[in-house]
């Protein structure tokens, strides 16, 4: 069993590092296919080569869309359906849809501050917040994880979703839950939904990091709470002052 292991080990490792540079997996795997019919060991290599197809396909949509997101060309579309691909029955496509979405976010979160989008992300992002409201109740906890840090990262334009957002800090995860306690301090005003509930929340921590993180959240939803209503005030006065005039 041992030389069986070291054997395909040694095997994979010729691939990737020196056959598959040179000579592309297609073309390698139809010139060892050939090959085999003559030298039936190949057939050996044929299994491993088929493997590595196989992940190929699977790993290229992906591969492809971090490569435009990278540059600042990616779509909307093409966003929603890497967020569709966090809902997917197929545990390795779910995998690999939840891994782009988390690069592609975390990328955002990195780069530029809070007013505005990095390159990373489509021209508008919100757009995927139905697929990502329903991520929110899956049961892999990476993609409530994913999905919850998604639309932090949208930040006002994702206040839709403040309250299925709310029902998360009841999150089994408690990674899911302080995540969205940061989520909703970034959603601003359309969050003051969960103002009682943070308000418990505060009452029941006893680690000084996490009060602070919720502190901060209520104070910046109070904040921008009340400086809409300041703002609304503010028009109202000016078209009374208009109807006089």
């Amino acid at each position: 069993m041992g030389r069986v292991k070291r054997c395909s080990y040694g095997t994979r490792t010729m691939i990737r590092k020196f056959l598959r540079p040179r000579f592309g997996l297609r073309g390698l795997l139809a010139a060892v296919c050939v090959c085999a019919v003559i030298c039936w060991p190949l057939r050996y290599v044929v299994k491993h080569l088929a493997e590595e197809l196989h992940e190929e396909r699977q790993w290229r949509p992906y591969r492809i869309a971090w490569s435009r997101a990278v540059q600042g060309s990616l779509s909307d579309d093409e966003f929603v359906g890497l967020c569709q691909g966090m809902l997917s029955d197929d545990p390795v496509c779910r995998s690999l849809a939840t891994i782009t979405v988390r690069n592609i976010v975390a990328g955002c979160l990195g780069r530029v501050s809070a007013e505005r989008f990095a390159p990373y992300f489509p021209p508008h992002p919100w757009k995927a917040l139905p697929v990502l409201v329903k991520a929110l109740e899956h049961s892999d906890v990476h993609v409530r994880f994913e999905a919850v840090r998604a639309i932090r990262r949208m930040g006002p334009p994702a206040g839709s979703a403040a309250e299925p957002l709310r029902r998360r800090l009841d999150d089994g995860d408690p990674s899911v839950q302080w995540e969205t306690v940061f989520a909703l301090g970034a959603l601003g005003p359309d969050a003051a939904c969960a103002l009682p509930q943070l308000m418990e929340l505060l009452e029941r921590c006893t680690d000084q990091r996490q009060r602070t993180a919720i502190t901060a959240a209520i104070e910046n939803i109070q904040a921008c709470t009340l400086k809409r209503r300041e703002n609304a005030s503010g028009a109202g006065k000016g078209d009374r002052a208009d109807e006089r005039g």
